[in-house]
């Protein structure tokens, strides 16, 4: 099957071919993980083949070479190449506390510096896995995002499909303590690129997306 593909490395479009050799891996790779499905893009030269497998979604939809899926935690190391440029830029610094970029940071602790969060290292609380946002809210000391807060939790309840800014999710993981004192442990935890994100765009005055466009 003869198809036209978004090459993702270009972004341009080029003829790629249906590969059931690859078709065949990600059917593997699917009894191993609980996804429902899996879209493979392969360019050596000026050939190109793509492969499917299972659903583009739980309900059901067909996946083709143009699918679409959320990058997830993909976007943490093409975060982690701006926090680098930007400090190779002399805009950051690996180990200069963040409390002046990143006020939401409020416990008293020992300073996160973004080497530290880069690296998990931070101590700071994991609030999209581990925490309760309906009951964190109410911990919340800035009248702002605590409005800010409702009326997500008001759209989500309505139905919408509602994203959270990282202000708001950093200040929901300060009302947990740290898992440790900064600097001397390791958790795996979202909310670290939520910080280091926060710190890029207050440092060179761009936004993440700004940046990924202009940068990567």
């Amino acid at each position: 099957e003869g198809v036209v593909a978004q090459d993702p490395t270009t972004s341009t479009t080029r003829p790629a071919h249906r590969s059931p050799f690859i078709d065949d891996r990600l059917d593997e790779f699917r009894l191993h993980h609980p996804v429902p499905g899996a879209l493979a893009y392969v360019s050596v030269g000026e050939a190109a083949w793509f492969g499917t497998s299972g659903a583009a979604s739980t309900s059901g939809a067909s996946i083709t070479s143009e699918t679409t899926f959320r990058v997830g935690s993909i976007t943490k190391p093409v975060v982690a190449a701006l926090i680098l440029d930007a400090v190779g830029r002399g805009e950051l610094e690996l180990d200069v506390p963040l409390g002046r970029l990143v006020p939401e940071l409020a416990h008293p602790h020992a300073p996160v510096t973004i080497r530290m969060v880069l690296a998990h290292t931070s101590g700071v609380f994991d609030e999209g896995n581990e925490g309760d946002p309906v009951d964190d809210v109410t911990l919340l000391p800035d009248p702002g995002l605590l409005a800010e807060a409702q009326a997500l939790g008001d759209a989500y309840r309505a139905g919408t499909q509602v994203v959270a800014s990282d202000r708001l999710l950093i200040s929901l993981a300060e009302t947990h303590d740290r898992y440790f004192p900064p600097g001397t442990g390791f958790a795996y935890s979202n909310v670290n690129y939520q910080v280091a994100v926060r710190a890029l765009e207050a440092s060179t005055g761009y936004t993440l997306s700004d940046l990924l466009e202009e940068r990567l």
